[in-house]
């Protein structure tokens, strides 16, 4: 066996974590592999209402339905999906989920329905509070003590 062929194994096997948050409308995606060009992967969602299961797919780029993710700045092993804001909503409403919270999910490689991909248990999610970046407006320049010193 390769070391390459080794190394892709690994990255089946390795365990993926999934950040869901309706406060941006965005998804972040830590440790899934990318394309074999070394590109952000497409993918696609599919939802078990009855087994409130998740399912992500690699896709190709013309396939119905199919997302390109983005790469998170910062950490080059995150992917991020923005602007899913009704997906997103869809899934907080079956789920009845706070949305007021993030939502974190471990995903790993399996089969549903005679579907390969990602499977994510929607019922075993871990709730984060949303924390709120302040706005730019609100910083301060300079420390509140030399603000009051300066003319």
């Amino acid at each position: 066996m390769t070391t390459a062929t080794m190394e892709r194994q690994r990255e089946r096997i390795r365990p993926v974590e999934m950040t869901i948050s309706a406060s941006t409308g965005s998804i972040r995606m830590k440790g899934l592999p990318a394309r074999e060009d070394g590109q952000p992967p497409y993918i696609r969602m599919l939802i078990s209402e009855d087994r409130q299961k998740l399912l992500v797919q690699s896709a190709k780029k013309k396939m119905r339905y199919s997302v390109r993710m983005v790469t998170a700045e910062g950490d080059p092993d995150s992917y991020v999906i923005e602007k899913c804001g009704l997906f997103i909503d869809r899934l907080y409403r079956m789920m009845s989920w706070d949305f007021y919270l993030n939502y974190t999910l471990a995903g790993a490689p399996s089969e549903l329905e005679n579907a390969r991909g990602l499977l994510f248990d929607l019922m075993e999610t871990t709730a984060l509070p949303y924390e709120r970046p302040i706005p730019r407006s609100a910083r301060q320049p300079v420390p509140r003590e030399w603000a009051e010193r300066m003319v």
